[in-house]
């Protein structure tokens, strides 16, 4: 075990070794603010809103959080039951009183079973050669998707907020539940609801590419996420230019809202992407300084629709017969005695 400890440590030297010299080939600070400003769009400082002017902007209309949570219970597929949770909820009330939807997926009832194998043939026809769990695992992710729009769409309909907040950037609700999502953009840009998807890692790669552009200063799969760590000041944002369009039919900006270095990002649907400008201070005044860049009303949500492990039990216990939970559910490993 010893010699494999030592290998370990070799290899991840390596690793620690190919991140210095990257590091090192790394434009300085000014540089890469100098190129984001030129290439990509205008540095500006947001001074973050005060409870009143928050009212003036509001209008006496309601802020929504919406987020959703999936749990799995099960250890093989196809035994493996999935249990969503979607919440959307408004300033107005406990976080814990809001919209809440649930659903759940189990690849053996048939209508899921035939959901399943309508995917399969789907990628098929598209050749791909698709397994039946990577094909549940697509629907799972779907479903939750879908349940967290369905949850956003009620919740304006039946509260008329001036803004909603996705735990999340817009691009997986497109491509996971175009339809809903489509019907969701209509009600908001028609009812006047600013929609903002808060993105605390950004995965996107647009930007490095953009400015990086000289070999001898691009390193392998560099992310904007990377390339944005400490570049900002607290209190800044990065107005990307309209004519730069980083997500089809999307406007993304950048931010630090707080003290901790790494930028968030900002999804709003093209359609109200002048007001932009005009919600970046209601971000940094709904953050906490001190946090990781997330609206403190977001990250209530967050707490709340997570399905803990004691309600699991409690579901588990009061549902689903022990004897089905042993014979189908509980993986062996977890009845092993040492």
């Amino acid at each position: 075990m010893r010699t494999l400890d030592q290998k370990l440590q070799d290899l991840l030297s390596t690793v620690n070794a190919i991140l210095s010299v990257r590091e090192k080939s790394r434009p300085a600070r000014e540089v890469v603010r100098r190129r984001l400003q030129d290439e990509v769009g205008a540095i500006k400082r947001a001074v973050p809103l005060a409870p009143d002017t928050i009212g003036e902007l509001a209008g006496g209309r309601p802020l929504v959080g919406v987020d959703g949570s999936v749990t799995a219970y099960g250890a093989l597929f196809p035994q493996i039951i999935h249990f969503f949770r979607a919440l959307a909820s408004t300033t107005t009330l406990p976080v814990e009183e809001g919209l809440c939807l649930v659903d759940l997926f189990y690849p053996e009832l048939e209508a899921h079973r035939r959901e399943i194998e309508e995917t399969v043939v789907r990628a098929a026809a598209a050749g791909e050669n698709l397994a039946l769990e990577a094909a549940a695992s697509q629907l799972v992710r779907a479903r939750l998707a879908a349940l967290e729009v369905r949850a956003a769409r009620e919740v304006v309909e039946k509260y008329q907020p001036f803004a909603v907040l996705f735990d999340g950037g817009f691009l997986r609700y497109g491509s996971l539940a175009p339809a809903e999502w489509k019907e969701y953009r209509e009600l908001a840009v028609d009812r006047g609801v600013v929609s903002i998807g808060v993105i605390e890692e950004i995965g996107t790669f647009d930007l490095a590419r953009k400015i990086l552009a000289e070999p001898v200063v691009t390193p392998s799969f560099t992310c904007d996420r990377d390339l944005l760590f400490g570049v900002l000041e607290p209190g800044e944002w990065l107005e990307v230019k309209g004519d730069l369009e980083l997500k089809k039919t999307y406007y993304t900006c950048f931010a630090r809202p707080g003290s901790y270095p790494g930028a968030v990002a900002y999804d709003f649907f093209q359609e109200q992407a002048h007001r932009a400008a005009e919600f970046i201070p209601l971000l940094f005044g709904l953050t906490p300084r001190g946090g990781r860049g997330i609206p403190w009303w977001l990250d209530q949500v967050d707490a709340a629709v997570r399905i803990t492990s004691l309600e699991m039990e409690l579901l588990l216990d009061t549902c689903l017969d022990r004897g089905f939970r042993e014979r189908l559910f509980v993986p062996r490993r977890e009845k092993r005695t040492l």
